[in-house]
């Protein structure tokens, strides 16, 4: 009983604080009294500036989400919301969505739990396997938002055929 009264009262957002100090991330965390948001710069090979943000509650309720392309232009939205599906089925270990903003977002919930090493180690390979998912992503939704609207008469790029304005980062 004891074990189980030690591990009840871990704070696994401290765990992955110190968890990230001792690897050496480059991180900024915001602590509050329920849950520290971390925020991540990764490298990727397709997305080589994604900002990872990582929400750990101190009960070990947890959260990865990353924004893959900002303020993609309405006339995209139909065929965005096709290939976000399409990622959905392919990569069931995340969810891809388009936001009332049409920013394309990825997250994946997860839970920590265990003993500190277990818990850090769990935190580690998430992110990376997320990173990494993530990043396989960045490819078909780049290559749809750069593509040529078939609807347009002329090649005109005014208005809504107007190339989408990609932001890595919209949290800036």
């Amino acid at each position: 009983m004891e074990k189980n009264a030690n591990v009840a009262e871990m704070d696994y957002a401290e765990i992955v604080e110190s968890t990230f100090q001792s690897k050496g991330l480059n991180f900024h965390v915001k602590k509050g009294e329920k849950e520290s948001v971390f925020s991540l710069p990764m490298h990727a090979d397709n997305a080589p500036g994604l900002n990872i943000r990582m929400r750990v509650s101190r009960k070990g309720d947890s959260k990865i989400w990353c924004y893959l392309a900002g303020g993609i232009a309405a006339s995209k939205r139909a065929v965005m919301l096709e290939v976000v599906n399409a990622l959905n089925d392919r990569y069931r270990y995340i969810c891809v969505s388009v936001d009332e903003d049409n920013d394309i977002c990825a997250s994946h919930d997860f839970s920590l739990y265990g003993d500190e090493e277990a818990a850090a180690e769990h935190a580690m390979e998430t992110l990376f396997l997320v990173t990494n998912v993530m990043d396989h992503c960045v490819p078909t939704i780049l290559k749809t938002l750069w593509m040529e609207d078939e609807d347009s008469d002329d090649g005109d790029k005014d208005g809504d055929s107007e190339e989408s304005n990609i932001k890595m980062n919209p949290f800036d």
